[in-house]
Protein backbone atom coordinates (compact mmCIF):
# COMPACT_ATOMS: atom_id res chain seq x y z
CA UNK A 1 0.00 0.00 0.00
CA UNK A 2 2.59 2.59 0.86
CA UNK A 3 4.78 2.19 -2.24
CA UNK A 4 1.38 2.53 -4.59
CA UNK A 5 0.63 5.89 -2.37
CA UNK A 6 4.39 6.80 -2.97
CA UNK A 7 4.03 5.84 -6.82
CA UNK A 8 1.44 8.18 -7.10
CA UNK A 9 3.49 11.14 -5.35
CA UNK A 10 6.03 10.50 -7.25
CA UNK A 11 4.14 10.79 -10.61
CA UNK A 12 2.59 13.55 -9.46
CA UNK A 13 6.12 15.53 -8.96
CA UNK A 14 6.80 14.14 -12.25
CA UNK A 15 4.07 15.68 -13.66
CA UNK A 16 4.23 19.27 -12.23
CA UNK A 17 7.75 19.39 -13.09
CA UNK A 18 7.26 18.83 -16.55
CA UNK A 19 4.55 21.25 -16.83
CA UNK A 20 6.92 24.05 -14.95
CA UNK A 21 9.49 23.48 -17.31
CA UNK A 22 7.03 23.18 -20.98
CA UNK A 23 5.39 26.58 -19.47
CA UNK A 24 9.33 27.97 -18.54
CA UNK A 25 10.15 27.35 -22.50
CA UNK A 26 6.86 29.78 -23.11
CA UNK A 27 7.72 32.23 -21.28
CA UNK A 28 11.28 32.00 -22.67
CA UNK A 29 10.29 31.90 -26.10
CA UNK A 30 7.54 35.06 -25.51
CA UNK A 31 10.33 36.36 -23.99
CA UNK A 32 12.32 36.43 -26.87
CA UNK A 33 9.91 37.01 -29.53
CA UNK A 34 9.20 40.21 -28.09
CA UNK A 35 13.24 41.32 -28.29
CA UNK A 36 13.06 40.04 -32.03
CA UNK A 37 10.28 41.98 -32.90
CA UNK A 38 11.79 45.14 -31.26
CA UNK A 39 14.70 44.70 -32.60
CA UNK A 40 13.85 44.48 -36.41
CA UNK A 41 11.19 47.07 -35.53
CA UNK A 42 14.53 49.35 -34.48
CA UNK A 43 16.06 48.44 -37.46
CA UNK A 44 13.22 49.47 -39.98
CA UNK A 45 12.96 52.69 -38.39
CA UNK A 46 16.15 53.66 -39.68
CA UNK A 47 14.85 53.18 -43.10
CA UNK A 48 13.75 55.75 -45.59
CA UNK A 49 10.21 55.77 -45.94
CA UNK A 50 10.25 54.83 -49.74
CA UNK A 51 12.38 51.73 -48.93
CA UNK A 52 9.71 50.39 -46.64
CA UNK A 53 7.22 49.37 -48.85
CA UNK A 54 10.08 46.44 -50.58
CA UNK A 55 10.01 44.77 -46.82
CA UNK A 56 6.23 43.72 -47.53
CA UNK A 57 6.06 40.09 -46.71
CA UNK A 58 9.23 39.57 -45.98
CA UNK A 59 9.63 36.75 -43.97
CA UNK A 60 12.26 35.12 -41.80
CA UNK A 61 11.46 31.00 -41.00
CA UNK A 62 11.89 29.48 -37.72
CA UNK A 63 15.36 29.08 -36.95
CA UNK A 64 16.61 31.48 -39.97
CA UNK A 65 15.96 34.96 -38.55
CA UNK A 66 18.48 37.09 -39.76
CA UNK A 67 18.86 41.25 -39.58
CA UNK A 68 17.93 43.17 -42.13
CA UNK A 69 21.82 43.38 -43.17
CA UNK A 70 21.50 39.87 -43.23
CA UNK A 71 23.63 39.17 -40.13
CA UNK A 72 22.15 35.45 -38.62
CA UNK A 73 20.71 35.34 -35.09
CA UNK A 74 22.33 33.20 -32.22
CA UNK A 75 20.94 29.97 -31.87
CA UNK A 76 19.14 31.28 -29.18
CA UNK A 77 16.33 32.28 -31.36
CA UNK A 78 16.46 28.29 -32.98
CA UNK A 79 12.26 28.05 -32.38
CA UNK A 80 11.25 32.03 -33.67
CA UNK A 81 10.97 33.25 -37.64
CA UNK A 82 9.36 36.87 -38.16
CA UNK A 83 7.34 38.63 -40.47
CA UNK A 84 7.06 42.30 -41.68
CA UNK A 85 3.75 43.61 -43.31
CA UNK A 86 3.88 47.62 -44.75
CA UNK A 87 0.46 48.17 -45.87
CA UNK A 88 -0.80 52.05 -46.63
CA UNK A 89 -3.09 53.40 -44.26
CA UNK A 90 -4.51 56.85 -43.66
CA UNK A 91 -5.12 57.84 -39.79
CA UNK A 92 -7.66 60.52 -39.20
CA UNK A 93 -8.31 62.42 -36.37
CA UNK A 94 -11.59 62.63 -36.13
CA UNK A 95 -11.44 65.96 -33.41
CA UNK A 96 -9.65 68.05 -35.66
CA UNK A 97 -10.48 66.75 -38.96
CA UNK A 98 -6.99 66.19 -40.13
CA UNK A 99 -5.86 63.30 -41.62
CA UNK A 100 -1.84 61.94 -42.11
CA UNK A 101 -1.45 59.55 -44.91
CA UNK A 102 1.29 56.61 -44.12
CA UNK A 103 2.34 52.80 -43.57
CA UNK A 104 1.43 50.57 -40.93
CA UNK A 105 4.48 48.77 -40.10
CA UNK A 106 3.59 45.50 -38.61
CA UNK A 107 6.19 42.73 -37.26
CA UNK A 108 5.13 39.27 -36.25
CA UNK A 109 7.49 36.97 -34.00
CA UNK A 110 6.05 33.91 -34.56
CA UNK A 111 6.88 30.23 -33.66
CA UNK A 112 5.04 26.66 -35.12
CA UNK A 113 1.81 27.08 -33.54
CA UNK A 114 1.02 31.06 -32.99
CA UNK A 115 2.56 34.78 -33.15
CA UNK A 116 4.22 35.23 -30.30
CA UNK A 117 4.60 38.67 -30.17
CA UNK A 118 3.02 41.81 -32.22
CA UNK A 119 4.55 45.19 -32.70
CA UNK A 120 2.97 47.71 -34.91
CA UNK A 121 3.97 51.32 -36.42
CA UNK A 122 2.29 54.05 -38.01
CA UNK A 123 4.83 55.80 -40.20
CA UNK A 124 3.72 59.25 -41.90
CA UNK A 125 4.39 60.11 -45.49
CA UNK A 126 6.72 62.55 -45.40
CA UNK A 127 5.73 63.74 -48.93
CA UNK A 128 1.96 63.63 -48.14
CA UNK A 129 0.99 67.76 -47.68
CA UNK A 130 -0.50 68.38 -44.70
CA UNK A 131 -3.08 70.83 -44.75
CA UNK A 132 -2.40 74.38 -43.38
CA UNK A 133 -4.97 75.00 -41.41
CA UNK A 134 -6.61 71.73 -39.02
CA UNK A 135 -10.14 72.28 -39.49
CA UNK A 136 -12.22 72.86 -36.51
CA UNK A 137 -15.27 71.28 -34.87
CA UNK A 138 -17.74 72.96 -35.68
CA UNK A 139 -17.07 73.68 -39.26
CA UNK A 140 -14.98 77.02 -38.56
CA UNK A 141 -11.16 77.05 -39.22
Amino acid sequence: MASAVLGLIMLAVATAIGAAQKMAFESQKRLLASIAADDLMSEISTLAYDDLGALNGTTNEIGGMKTLDLEAYPETFWALGRRIDVLPETLMDEASGVSVEGSMITVSCFDEFTDLAIFALFVPDPDTDAPAEPLVAGGGR
